[in-house]
C-alpha cells in the first residue's frame, strides 16, 4: 500500500529538471531491478501502466492467463475504464483456491475460466506449493516446496478463440511460472493471421525449470514481424532493439511485451 501511495511522488519527482534520467539509469543497471520478489515497487501498477499503451480499442477483448486470484484483471479494468473503454476479460486460472477469490470479488464483465493454457489441449500436471502465485507445469527447485500435485485441464489461445468466436484479442497478459512459451506456440495460427494485438509475458527463475531462454523468445517474436518491449518501471515500454545476453538473468522476474504495433508511449534504452 506504501509504494502504490508513493509512486505519484517518486514519478512527479523524476520529471523535475536534472532528474529526469535517474529512473533511465536506474533500467540501465539491470532487470534484476524489475523483480516482484527483489523489492521493487508496485509491481502491479508497472504492469497495468505499460499494458495500457498497447490497448487502442474502446472495447478491447483482454486474456489474464495465469489469473491467481484477479488482482491484475480488476487492476486493468479499472485502470481502461478511466481511459473511457469498456473491456471483456477473460481470466483463465486452473488452481480451484483461486476461484471462490476471484468470484468473490465480482469482477465486472469479467469470464472466469477453469484451465491452464498450454500448446496443445488435454490435461497436465500442476504442480502447487504454498503460495498459489507460485504453481507451476514444473517441479520447481527454486522454491520451498511442493505441497500437491492436480490435475488441470489445458487449452490452447488459438482453440479457445475458435470456439468463442473472437475476432481479435488486443492484449494477453501470462503469469505461469515458466509455461509461457509453450502458451504462446499454442497461439501460433492467431499470431500468423494477425488476430492477436500483444502479449505479455514474464521472465525468471521459472525459465530454469522449463528450460527456456530469452532468446528463444526474442527469435520466436522478431521471426513473426512483433517487436519486444521491456516493462518500464515509470509505466513506459522499453524496446529491445537487439538481443543481449544480459537478458538472461534468473534471478529476479523481468516482464516483457512483444507487439506488432507501437504502443502509445514508449522510449528506446
Amino acid at each position: 500500500m506504501l509504494k502504490k501511495q508513493l509512486m505519484p511522488s517518486a514519478v512527479s519527482l523524476f520529471s523535475l529538471p536534472g532528474l529526469t534520467s535517474f529512473p533511465r539509469i536506474l533500467e540501465n543497471i539491470g532487470t534484476a531491478l524489475q523483480s516482484k520478489r527483489g523489492g521493487g515497487f508496485d509491481a502491479d501498477w508497472q504492469e497495468v501502466e505499460n499494458a495500457v499503451s498497447f490497448i487502442s480499442s474502446d472495447q478491447p477483448i483482454i486474456f489474464d492467463i495465469g489469473g491467481n486470484v484477479g488482482n491484475w484483471s480488476h487492476r486493468i479494468f479499472e485502470r481502461l475504464t478511466t481511459m473511457g473503454s469498456s473491456a471483456k476479460i477473460f481470466i483463465f486460472e486452473p488452481q480451484p483456491q483461486c476461484w471462490p477469490v476471484i468470484n468473490a470479488m465480482k469482477l465486472e464483465n469479467c469470464e472466469l475460466i477453469r484451465q491452464a493454457v498450454g500448446d496443445t489441449e488435454g490435461a497436465m500436471d500442476l504442480y502447487q506449493g504454498e503460495n498459489s502465485e507460485v504453481a507451476s507445469a514444473y517441479n520447481r527447485s527454486d522454491f520451498a516446496g511442493v505441497t500437491d500435485i492436480i490435475k488441470v485441464d489445458v487449452t490452447t489461445i488459438d482453440a479457445f478463440r475458435a470456439r468463442n468466436k473472437l475476432d481479435f484479442i488486443d492484449y494477453i497478459k501470462m503469469d505461469i511460472e515458466g509455461h509461457e512459451l509453450k502458451a504462446v506456440l499454442g497461439a501460433i495460427d492467431s499470431l500468423k493471421t494477425g488476430k492477436i494485438g500483444a502479449i505479455s509475458f514474464e521472465f525468471g527463475p521459472a525459465n530454469v525449470n522449463s528450460r527456456t531462454f530469452f532468446i528463444d523468445f526474442f527469435v520466436f517474436f522478431n521471426n513473426l514481424g512483433m517487436d519486444l518491449y521491456r516493462m518500464g518501471h515509470d509505466g513506459v515500454p522499453i524496446l529491445i532493439t537487439t538481443y543481449d545476453r544480459g537478458a538472461e538473468y534468473f534471478s529476479g522476474v523481468a516482464n516483457y511485451i512483444a507487439s506488432f504495433s507501437r504502443p502509445a508511449k514508449w522510449r528506446e534504452p
